[in-house]
């Protein structure tokens, strides 16, 4: 591993660290899981310097709290939103012990969930009002949506209320409920109508004062598979329905207008790309400032099989297709950033009572690290990232008989079930290992993409950072230039890993120790993360800068994404500014790969710039996970002579 603290690492004009936009929790300043655990919020954010990051359950209760207009049966009450509006303002003003926080708001993201707000057409409690009415079309569901944001939040500086957020999620994972069986009827169409409803009147309304408005939001990415339809569409209700009650035919009639859609289920690979994310792009790509992401793991612990590993390749490869058919539909200098409002591993740990939480939280902490470093290495494109860690989130617990499942994925827990008394899960970890980065980036390199590195300096202080995405212990040869004559007093050593001495199965332990002399070579644990802090007799101040552009190929298959299968293809990679001075060059290519072609067994993998052959071994940025398709990113060297 190399790295060059004299040269600073610029990503389209940004090379920050930007701990507000990336070391940042599932939380706001009002949220009432902080009442009584002012200390551990202090601690997060002042000690540990962390930013409130999200806050998408505060508009469903103000929804449900807004009183239905009497002149339009299932239409808000604007005048009534207006009084609640300034009443919920002059509540804020009272919350005096919080307000010190709100510095650490400026990247806030909010938005809704697809109850109550968006016009899910379940007849069960959680889609109505407390004044029992709810939404029956999006354009309803618009008109409230522009109300609120011009009406319940603060309007100028030193106003009454909380502040705007910076970002607004139109709908929060609207494939949780289509596409897992639950009651949500709807047709993509109608929710892409719904993103450009939002948008366009929250900005005639508001003009600049508007948040930036992103989406879809998607939950689940898996953009090569043949999923993209809800598990029961209109077509199910109407059968209910005229089955229970032959006479009941116009109301069947109107779930099943609800869901049509123009889009077949086909059950062909890429079908999910092709109907959710490319036609929400041509829908709604020019009319959004954002498109809002998340990432999860699947892992294989405690899961039958292997589990879907995103960390690595997979991340790559999603990122990649979001931003090349984003440039190719509307140009490079239009290119929507990403929000990485969610990120982390979900499994079916929440239904298994009697697991270890400290080693179910590991299987979370390995893609909060990884991942982070993905996002990291596209400081202009990836904007803003946080991983899923909510406070208490009781609101996700439930019990069967008399057993409690707890919500596995909370910053806090209870000692025991009705204690009172809560306490930081493993998660807090995770904050720790990062609570001092900060500073420029500066350029490194790591001989393994395995071994992911990046690497920051302020002041006299470096931070290195190592993670290694292999399932067992690496280790790595330290090779620093760029500091000559500028001496190391110490360096403060933290790593975060699985320690097997604890517990059955081990438990996640985060080290930390001081080395007077900088070490040779490292030993970072099996998927772990070590933070070595040098400390400089001197400011180190970057004077070179490696300026790092990238180029889109042509399409390959017209307008979309490349597929082909068992041929061999040429494209162009046009308006490359060929480098004039040191320069390394990367050749990337994502898509979904049988995997034996991926590992190079495959005679056919032969790859060639300008007719030079490219020397490439089968590496990959972390494992394969359990499916026998590979969907990634080869990441190949390309020299500098060859373009």
């Amino acid at each position: 591993m190399d790295v060059n603290w004299n040269i600073e690492h610029s990503v389209g004009g940004v090379s920050d660290f930007g701990r507000e936009r990336h070391i940042t929790v599932h939380s706001s300043l009002i949220e009432n899981d902080w009442n009584g655990e002012e200390d551990k919020l202090d601690y997060l954010m002042n000690d540990l310097d962390v930013y409130f990051g999200r806050d998408n359950g505060s508009s469903g209760w103000k929804f449900r709290a807004t009183v239905e207009d009497p002149a339009r049966p299932n239409h808000p009450d604007l005048d009534a939103m207006v009084d609640y509006g300034e009443y919920l303002k002059g509540e804020y003003d009272l919350l005096l012990h919080r307000h010190p926080y709100e510095v650490r708001q400026g990247e806030m993201s909010m938005g809704t969930n697809p109850h109550p707000t968006y016009p899910t057409l379940s007849w069960y409690e959680n889609a109505a009002t407390w004044h029992d009415w709810q939404p029956m079309d999006i354009e309803t569901s618009a008109e409230w949506m522009v109300q609120y944001l011009d009406k319940y939040f603060r309007t100028s500086p030193g106003g009454s209320g909380e502040a705007l957020p910076k970002y607004w999620e139109v709908i929060n994972e609207p494939d949780i409920p289509l596409m897992t069986g639950q009651f949500m009827v709807s047709s993509w169409e109608s929710i892409w109508a719904y993103h450009n409803l939002v948008a366009d009147g929250v900005w005639d309304r508001m003009g600049a004062d508007a948040p930036l408005f992103g989406g879809m939001t998607w939950g689940q990415h898996d953009l090569y598979m043949a999923d993209a339809y809800s598990r029961f569409d209109g077509q199910y209700y109407y059968d209910l329905i005229v089955g229970n009650d032959p006479s009941a035919t116009n109301g069947a009639n109107f779930y099943r207008d609800a869901a049509a859609t123009a889009y077949p289920q086909t059950g062909a690979w890429w079908e999910q790309w092709d109907t959710i994310w490319e036609a929400f792009i041509d829908a709604c790509g020019s009319n959004v400032d954002f498109y809002a992401v998340h990432l999860y793991d699947w892992p294989g612990w405690q899961v039958a099989g292997d589990g879907a590993l995103r960390a690595g390749g997979h991340v790559e490869a999603t990122l990649d297709t979001l931003e090349w058919y984003d440039v190719h539909s509307f140009g490079v200098s239009n290119r929507n950033p990403v929000v990485l409002s969610e990120y982390g591993t979900v499994g079916p740990y929440q239904k298994q009572l009697g697991l270890d939480t400290k080693r179910r939280d590991w299987e979370s902490l390995k893609p909060f690290n990884s991942m982070l470093m993905q996002f990291l290495e596209r400081p202009d494109y990836v904007v803003k990232s946080m991983p899923f860690t909510p406070i208490k989130a009781t609101w996700g617990d439930y019990t069967i008989g008399n057993d409690l499942y707890r919500y596995p994925y909370t910053m806090l827990d209870e000692t025991s079930e009705g204690s009172g008394v809560w306490e930081w899960t493993e998660y807090i970890k995770f904050y720790e290992l990062w609570s001092d980065v900060d500073g420029t980036r500066v350029d490194t390199r790591s001989s393994d993409l395995d071994i992911q590195v990046d690497a920051y300096v302020d002041g006299n202080t470096g931070y290195l950072i190592l993670n290694n995405l292999e399932p067992n212990p690496k280790t790595i040869k330290l090779n620093a230039f760029g500091a000559d004559g500028n001496a190391i007093s110490s360096v403060r050593v933290k790593h975060l890993y699985l320690d097997g001495s604890l517990g059955a199965e081990g438990q996640p332990a985060l080290s930390d120790q001081t080395l007077m002399t900088p070490p040779g070579s490292v030993t970072v644990g099996a998927e772990a993360t070590m933070v070595l802090q040098f400390t400089f007799a001197s400011p180190v101040v970057p004077d070179e800068t490696a300026v790092e552009t990238k180029y889109y190929g042509e399409s390959l298959s017209g307008t979309k994404p490349f597929r082909v299968a068992n041929s061999s293809i040429s494209a162009r990679i046009n308006g490359v500014t060929l480098p004039s001075a040191d320069a390394e060059v990367t050749l990337r290519i994502s898509g979904m790969f049988w995997y034996d072609f991926v590992t190079m067994t495959d005679p056919r993998n032969q790859v060639t710039i300008n007719g030079t052959p490219l020397d490439y071994v089968a590496d990959w940025r972390g494992e394969k996970g359990g499916r026998p398709r590979w969907f990634g990113t080869l990441e190949i060297p390309v020299p500098v002579a060859a373009l």
